[in-house]
């Protein structure tokens, strides 16, 4: 009799846990989708800059915990990362934005220490950037930017 208790307890107990449990496994996180590309000045590539990707309105992606984000190489290319390391980003339309610092920050490429915008501003902002994109549910490799 007691084992038969302890099962129903055990039961019960797994029962009322397990809609916890589902908020724990990810569901509800949209599907992330990598994504490449290449920021250019004129001819030449960008190097150490930071590219952001912020949701058009309309189009926000949900439960993200940060902005899909890349830092450029020293050829221009760049990944971005919203949750591991250049895993991308959720599908959709997005302003892009692209700080150039004059000052490079820390090699690690956290952005700690960067002075100043080589760009002077002018993509710093969903409000200034005028470069969109769109993010499509598969893999993405975008058509260069070119900043001024």
């Amino acid at each position: 009799m007691q084992h038969v208790r302890r099962c129903r307890l055990t039961f019960l107990l797994i029962l009322l846990a397990s809609p916890f449990l589902a908020g724990c496994s990810g569901k509800g996180k949209p599907k992330i989708y990598p994504v490449a590309g290449r920021v250019m000045h004129g001819e030449q590539p960008v190097a150490g800059a930071r590219v952001t990707f912020h949701s058009l309105p309309g189009h926000a992606a949900p439960n993200i915990d940060r902005y899909p984000t890349g830092r450029t190489d020293k050829d221009g290319y760049f990944r971005l990362t919203t949750n591991e390391e250049g895993d991308g980003a959720p599908a959709g339309n997005y302003k892009v934005l692209v700080v150039w610092p004059l000052v490079p920050g820390r090699s690690d490429g956290s952005g700690e220490g960067e002075e100043g915008d080589k760009l002077e501003g002018r993509y710093a902002s969903p409000e200034s950037s005028s470069i969109e994109a769109e993010v499509k549910p598969s893999a993405n490799t975008l058509s260069p930017f070119v900043v001024q």
